[in-house]
């Protein structure tokens, strides 16, 4: 949480800014569609006019047909978001960004402060009210945003009013306020909880959600908790009056009253519910990994295509992950889920020339070719962490740093330099790689089979040519998770590194990096590494930049597509596509 810079309370903020629009994205959602990022917020004004907001500066509207993504140039964490019957909509986020859509065209609203606003509403375009950390409330009247004196230095979580003179404002500790138009005043509600949501229908028909299951419900001048059957965190409720309410929150956990009682909903997803809205008889729910859900009354189906399984590895047209998650790129371009038997993470895939493909479960290797899939004999009896392909040949390197060969028909051991080495995973791993399932020990990469490079902890790497390995390892590296064809290596410390003139040279800035877990060259040039929560570099010569606002999820493998497109995949079934065509990075 940054430091709030200093508003008086009273005092306008600056006022609003015209926004320079990003242009074309460098990588685009391939799957899942319209894209996986987190969504933290939904708002509407009608079901042909719906708006949900993310991580990554993610914005999206619905026009009753399609989810369209809305260039703002912002790139932070937008937490909320409030529409208006007129088509104007204001979204909140971290670092005091506020964002106003008029009906044609987005605005920065400066507020002169920096701190993480979270939740917004109002009464009409010129009565809005928009909540952040640190007690602060912001208020515009149409004219200008103004501090408003809260009475408090807790964190607020949400907001929401009957009208210009009930507001009610919920967040940490129990921290529960309420506006009478005039001034903000604590209200002790009885719970010392930890409450992110606030909705009702009037001044006497209130609820709040929070932790622990925690749901309290204002009638008669008293709050009272409702009885749930669950203790999860509930991040979010609304409803569309007295008799149609929705609460939600972590681990898919849905509920819905009909006036009666609560009950469950199953929206067929373990993924965290963060926002949601309901009017006219449709309801729309969105949360983590893209998760974007509507329908009428409770039968709510996915509006996001794809599996949530996190993505380990691609080879172009085909992805695999954990849970033995496959997916295929069909004629059509649509990337859909294929059943091969697996259960166990696949953490690598390569495809053949001839149409067939390889992939590791593990230790179990498998092969697709025309009667489907089936399990190769594996001779080193190890886990396999990458497989790299050229024609109908294949090269894996085992968790050991072992390698395999593969002829075409099956696996055979393939001399190398970790052979007869006294390692096992714990004394080769001195880092904390984490990719889906299994740590990344080593990377393997190559532009042939006589033209191999292999890198793993500690700096080693080798290189072989033909003929035979020769040590290429640093002197005192960190641990080495992928190399590319061309020999940039990537590493859990955030380092790449180029081979060249005889030695490594570093092209990253040393310290406060995040972990990178993928590398491959560019075929139009340069190359792309990427890693923690959605880092991703563009390497060109000696010159890395750094891309930003793409995504928020951690990306562990990277690939080119046939016709030469780079290919980036990760968590939450993420795979992100650069178009053919070079894009230039300012």
């Amino acid at each position: 949480m940054a430091p709030a810079t200093h508003m008086a309370v009273g005092e306008c903020a600056p006022p609003p800014e015209a926004i320079a629009p990003r242009g074309p994205e460098p990588f685009a959602w391939a799957h899942p569609l319209p894209q996986g990022d987190n969504l933290l917020g939904m708002a509407g004004s009608a079901p042909g006019n719906l708006w949900a907001v993310g991580d990554k500066g993610r914005i999206l509207h619905f026009d009753g047909r399609r989810w369209t993504r809305q260039d703002t140039a912002a790139t932070d964490y937008l937490a909320g978001v409030w529409a208006a019957p007129s088509g104007a909509a204001f979204v909140t986020g971290y670092n005091g960004r506020v964002l106003h859509f008029d009906g044609s065209r987005w605005e920065n609203h400066p507020t002169g402060v920096s701190n993480d606003f979270n939740g917004i509403w109002g009464s009409g375009p010129d009565d809005v009210f928009a909540v952040a950390d640190r007690g602060v409330i912001f208020h515009w009247d149409g004219r200008c945003w103004a501090r408003q004196d809260s009475g408090t230095e807790n964190l607020f979580f949400g907001v929401w009013g009957s009208g210009p003179a009930d507001v009610w404002a919920v967040g940490g500790r129990g921290n529960v306020a309420h506006y009478d138009g005039l001034r903000w005043q604590p209200v002790d509600v009885g719970v010392d909880a930890h409450f992110v949501s606030v909705w009702g229908t009037g001044p006497d028909n209130v609820y709040i959600a929070g932790d622990g299951g925690v749901l309290l419900h204002r009638t008669g001048g008293a709050w009272t908790r409702e009885a749930l059957d669950t203790d999860t965190l509930l991040r979010w409720i609304w409803g569309t009056g007295p008799a149609d309410a929705w609460v939600a929150g972590d681990d898919g956990v849905v509920r819905h009253f009909d006036g009666h009682a609560w009950r469950p909903v199953d929206i067929g997803t373990a993924q965290a519910v963060r926002g949601g809205w309901a009017a006219d008889g449709v309801n729309g729910l969105v949360g983590d990994d893209g998760l974007l859900m509507a329908g009428a009354g409770t039968a709510l189906a996915p509006a996001r295509t794809g599996p949530f399984a996190d993505l380990a590895a691609t080879a172009g047209d085909w992805a695999v992950g954990t849970g033995g998650s496959v997916l295929r790129r069909d004629a059509d371009g649509r990337w859909r889920p294929e059943e091969m038997g697996a259960q166990d993470t696949l953490g690598a895939v390569a495809a053949l020339a001839d149409g067939r493909v390889l992939a590791a479960e593990r230790a179990t290797l498998w092969l697709r070719d025309g009667r489907g899939w089936r399990t190769l004999a594996n001779p080193a009896a190890l886990p396999v962490r990458a497989i790299r392909a050229w024609n109908e040949r294949a090269v894996a390197v085992t968790e050991l740093g072992t390698l395999l060969t593969f002829d075409g028909t099956a696996w055979a051991p393939l001399p190398g330099p970790m052979d007869g080495t006294p390692e096992t995973p714990e004394t080769l791993r001195s880092g904390t790689a984490n990719g889906p399932g299994a740590p990344a020990l080593f990377g393997l990469g190559g532009r042939a089979p006589d033209d191999l490079w292999l890198v793993g902890p500690a700096g080693r790497a080798f290189h072989f040519d033909g003929r035979a390995w020769a040590d290429r390892s640093m002197a005192e590296g960190e641990d080495l998770t992928a190399v590319s064809a061309s020999g940039v290596a990537v590493g859990m410390g955030g380092g790449a590194y180029r081979w060249e003139n005889g030695g490594w040279r570093r092209l990253t800035p040393a310290g406060g990096l995040l972990s990178l877990y993928a590398v491959v060259d560019d075929p139009a040039g340069g190359g792309w590494a990427a890693g923690d929560f959605g880092t991703i570099l563009r390497i060109e010569g000696g010159r890395v930049t750094p891309l930003s606002g793409v995504t928020g999820q951690s990306l562990w493998g990277a690939a080119v597509t046939a016709d030469g497109r780079v290919q980036l995949v990760g968590d939450g079934g993420t795979i992100l596509e650069r178009p053919g065509a070079a894009i230039k990075i300012k």
